[in-house]
């Protein structure tokens, strides 16, 4: 039976920050009708055109909240080497940062005459990297290296997404990729789950690798206790033509896994049509779907949540790739950095949407973030985002690329060169509520997550932002005033916010552990772009 949760003030945050990403925490104002005498009338009151005064309350005004633009590093990310297996050179193809170890953890492809290994390496500030000794794989005679167990998937479970799964302990780990599956799995599947399967996964235009017969693709699975010893999953997760970087995570709040497919914007084929053109799988717009379940094994067919609208993107643009993460510290935001082709000119760009679900995705002015580099760059072809933005050990975030020197369709058999690059955006200001002049606006109520408030913004040295807090039923905390509040000038990252107290400035909330606070902003020249609680 379906439920209902409670919802409304005040909002429950799943972590320490606040980022505006979009209007989830601004306050929509409250407005009314007045008398002469104060009394209020909207709707009820029966007086004239011009007898019945307007109050707007908890107004918001002179804001825009925009995308900040990323910044690239000159070089790929790279790992210089220094084992005999990675002789021939190494390509990162996984980087995210485990809370739980306190490391950042990459996988890559090693090579080394002619042979293709798998490794695995952490760092704590992505310039040292560590090869733990595993001893899972025998090289040149022995098991004393950072070499790890595919299971089978080899240089695949570089190509589709590594997650970590707080809700299992023998299958911590888990791998989502695309990939595909003989006739006969096909078949146990189709009876297992008949109907739920993707025609377009049947391409009538490739014959199958081990033939006879066309190639079947789907989404393929693998499972790990530890990220380095893997099993994959024989049957396909779904039958589905998602044939990009998929993405997936364990949902806390669901209980479930949710997957992000490559899916189409596309029409239904005509009844009256006969005979198979063999273009069937690719006839539309490239979209994203999304899929939730509670078995990691089995996946449902995936709904499309995003398409390739004309309010942002052009005729010759297409959705390609399905990058997700979270806001780091903010496991409740949601960020999507869709790769977006232009098929006008074979070059490819980085979007950023934003969430508050993971369902429904808002575009944001100011994209897109990352276009291509200039064509005599390592990444002057294409580029391609991956998942999980990270923070970085100074207080930046970072989202991980693919970059090529060649454009996506270009002749492939030259010396194609592909490498991870680390998109940046300073001091984490990745999107910012501005106010070029002098702008306002109040949150809804939130239970802090600490007794101070730190602050991420930038102003003109003729500007300034002030902090005030409200309690639930919108009125000022004493002390904690516009007039009260020290004004912070200048770029401040992790600034403390305070008000000046009788015996000095204070930086305390104000109000005991638990209560329920608004906080008000007002901006003069001046860009927020997150706030931090802290004990």
């Amino acid at each position: 039976m379906a439920t209902h949760q409670r919802v409304g003030e005040p909002y429950h945050l799943a972590g320490k920050r606040m980022a505006f990403l979009d209007y989830r925490y601004i306050l929509v104002p409250g407005l009314g009708w007045f008398d002469d005498c104060g009394n209020a009338v909207a709707v009820v009151g029966d007086q004239g055109p011009w007898d019945a005064h307007f109050r707007l309350n908890e107004r918001s005004y002179g804001i825009r909240i925009i995308a900040q633009p990323a910044e690239r590093a000159v070089q790929p990310l790279t790992i210089p080497p220094e084992r005999p297996w990675e002789a021939g050179g190494m390509n990162l193809g996984h980087l995210l940062y485990d809370a739980d170890d306190g490391c950042y953890k990459a996988w890559a492809e090693c090579a080394v005459e002619g042979r293709k290994l798998l490794c695995y390496l952490q760092s704590e500030d992505l310039a040292h990297w560590v090869r733990p000794d595993l001893g899972l794989v025998e090289f040149n005679g022995n098991r004393h290296n950072n070499l790890i167990d595919s299971g089978g998937l080899s240089s695949a479970l570089l190509h589709g997404a590594i997650f970590k799964d707080p809700s299992s302990q023998d299958e911590r780990w888990k791998w989502i990729g695309e990939g595909s599956v003989t006739r006969e799995q096909f078949e146990a599947y189709q009876r297992r789950r008949p109907g739920e399967w993707d025609p377009k996964s049947e391409r009538v235009d490739v014959p199958a690798p081990a033939g006879p017969g066309n190639l079947i693709v789907a989404v393929k699975g693998a499972v790990s206790p530890d990220g380095l010893r893997w099993t994959a999953i024989d049957a396909p997760l779904v039958v589905e033509h998602s044939d990009t970087i998929v993405t997936a995570y364990y949902d806390r709040s669901l209980r479930k896994y949710v997957g992000y497919f490559r899916d189409w914007m596309t029409g239904e084929r005509s009844p009256r049509a006969s005979g198979d053109n063999g273009l069937g799988w690719m006839m539309g717009r490239r979209s994203i779907g999304r899929a939730e379940t509670e078995d990691f094994r089995n996946f449902p067919l995936s709904e499309v949540i995003l398409e390739p609208g004309p309010d942002i993107l052009g005729p010759c643009d297409t959705l390609y790739t399905n990058g997700h993460g979270f806001i780091p510290g903010a496991p409740d935001q949601h960020v999507f950095f869709p790769t977006i082709w232009h098929q006008d000119n074979d070059t490819t760009s980085v979007a950023i949407l934003s969430s508050s679900d993971g369902k429904r995705l808002h575009w944001l002015p100011g994209n897109p973030v990352l276009d291509t580099a200039p064509f005599e760059r390592w990444d002057g072809g294409c580029i391609f985002a991956k998942d999980n933005l990270l923070e970085l050990p100074n207080g930046d975030w970072g989202l991980p690329y693919a970059g090529y020197n060649f454009p996506h369709k270009y002749p492939r058999q030259g010396p194609l060169k592909v490498g991870m690059g680390l998109m940046t955006w300073r001091h984490g200001r990745l999107v910012a509520v501005e106010a070029q002049e002098l702008g306002q606006f109040t949150t809804y109520a939130i239970i802090p997550a600490g007794r101070r408030l730190r602050i991420n913004a930038l102003s003109l040295r003729t500007g300034s932002v002030l902090v005030e807090l409200a309690d639930l039923n919108r009125k000022t905390i004493p002390g904690r005033s516009f007039a009260d509040c020290v004004p912070i000038i200048g770029d401040q990252f992790r600034a403390p916010v305070t008000w000046a107290g009788v015996d000095g400035s204070v930086d305390d909330l104000g109000v005991a552990e638990g209560t329920p606070v608004c906080l008000r902003f007002r901006l003069d020249q001046a860009k927020l772009f997150s706030v931090d609680f802290e004990n």
